[in-house]
């Protein structure tokens, strides 16, 4: 993960500006911030450690920070579509 983006991302200066633009709805860099933090958490409580996390790729908030948050945790995420057969 670029250390440039992630000092970006956690400076408390970029807070207030605009990080993410989901279906004409403004999400600042604080709102990514807190829900990459939490996602990142859990993924440390978890225990995991250097596996491959699948992530339903929906256009959402909660998609990207759990990007961020997996990269961040130095594992590696799939990308699941949601309307493909479970069978893939």
């Amino acid at each position: 993960m670029n250390k440039y983006f992630l000092s970006f991302l956690f400076n408390d200066a970029n807070n207030s500006s605009n990080a993410v633009c989901i279906n004409d709805e403004f999400f600042t860099y604080q709102d990514l911030k807190q829900k990459t933090a939490a996602i990142l958490q859990e993924i440390n409580v978890s225990g995991i450690k250097k596996e491959s996390i699948g992530v339903y790729l929906e256009d959402s908030l909660e998609t990207y920070a759990a990007i961020l948050a997996i990269w961040v945790s130095g594992n590696k995420y799939i990308p699941l579509h949601p309307t493909y057969p479970a069978s893939r």
